[in-house]
């Protein structure tokens, strides 16, 4: 059971019964009591639940709404990436007691319009939309967007005039300083050339990559670094294993004993790989993960940036409630675009240079 999997059982459990057991929980989702009690540290951590004496409660009431209000969260997809968004979007619906209902496009537009039509139709008093349309020259996402009547709140987007006539709050994660903590962490530890994969179709990839380049060049580190773009590993496990070894090669040829590799589950492939052809991770190739989902369970646990995503969700339903309660009583507040940071889990997968 992957860890995202595994939170949103605890939460689903917690939302059923009021509160967990620590002993309970263990038996019910088949994993020790150590590993259930480290996951409800973690959600506690992260706002999600309140720790009490051996287990923990939910931060506040998840009665049906008295009033009935529905809030509308629509997401690309439901797992990976966006399962802890929802669990943070989920966690801040029930804090503020408003039923929240789940829209996932499969980054389909049409579908996407459907979805919220629905929404919409249900009497929904906003919507939290993450796009199917992610490049900035979205005009028609603008037009769609601008036609709904009902307050939205974008995440992990940013469209903006003169692709919407309206401005949007919106809540997104500044994944260009996430490749900035990636490369100042390894320039840190004495290396000087630093290589880059990445799943490059991503909405996440152009802004990691600028993140990445800013720095190298402010540090003046190696601009001619190994780069390569990756194949999804889902769809193409073949390919990506293809791809991975051509840049252990590059990094080989070129000295590169430090890279950045965006997801961390090609990361994790990638130290497979480099195990095989008799390479020590970090001790030959420090790595840094991009994304925290799988990092931590990689052969060598992996050094990774993390994108808050739980802290997205919620600010973004935060967000909604603000602009809706504006309405509501008629007064004045501003656009607001919230940019979040990502942090550095620091593990094994990265050492000091030595030559």
């Amino acid at each position: 059971m992957l860890a995202a999997e595994r939170d949103q059982r605890i939460l689903t459990l917690a939302r059923r019964d009021g509160r967990v057991v620590t002993t309970g929980l263990a038996r019910e989702l088949g994993i020790s009591e150590i590993t259930a009690r480290r996951a409800i540290n973690n959600l506690a951590a992260a706002g999600l639940l309140v720790r009490v004496h051996g287990g923990a409660t939910l931060p506040g009431r998840l009665a049906t709404p008295a009033d009935g209000s529905i809030t509308g969260l629509v997401v690309p997809t439901s797992d990976y990436y966006y399962a802890k968004v929802i669990a943070g979007a989920e966690s801040v619906a029930a804090q503020l007691g408003t039923r929240l209902v789940l829209g996932v496009t499969h980054y389909d537009r049409e579908t996407e319009q459907e979805r919220v039509r629905r929404l919409v139709g249900l009497g929904v008093r906003g919507v939290v939309v993450a796009t199917s349309t992610y490049e900035p020259t979205a005009t028609d996402t603008g037009a769609w967007l601008d036609s709904l009547e009902v307050p939205v709140v974008l995440m992990e987007r940013s469209i903006t005039y003169p692709q919407t006539a309206r401005e949007y709050d919106t809540v997104r994660t500044d994944h260009a300083h996430g490749g900035v903590v990636a490369v100042r962490h390894l320039a840190a530890l004495g290396h000087r050339s630093i290589g880059l994969a990445l799943r490059r179709e991503t909405p996440t990839a152009a802004f990691l990559t600028s993140g990445y380049r800013d720095t190298v060049e402010a540090l003046g580190l190696d601009g001619d670094a190994p780069f390569r773009a990756l194949p999804d590993l889902g769809r193409d496990p073949a390919g990506a294993d293809v791809v991975l070894n051509l840049f252990l090669d590059d990094c080989l040829a070129a000295g590169t004993r430090a890279a950045i590799v965006h997801v961390d589950a090609h990361a994790s492939r990638l130290v497979e790989l480099a195990t095989a052809r008799g390479l020590r991770v970090p001790e030959d190739l420090s790595i840094v993960a991009y994304d925290d989902e799988v990092a931590a369970f990689s052969m060598v646990p992996l050094t990774a940036v993390a994108p808050p995503k739980q802290a997205v969700g919620a600010a973004a339903m935060r967000l909604l409630q603000s602009r809706v309660q504006s309405l509501a009583d008629g007064s004045e507040l501003p656009v607001q675009h919230l940019s979040l940071l990502p942090g550095l889990a620091v593990r094994s997968s990265t050492t000091t240079y030595r030559r």
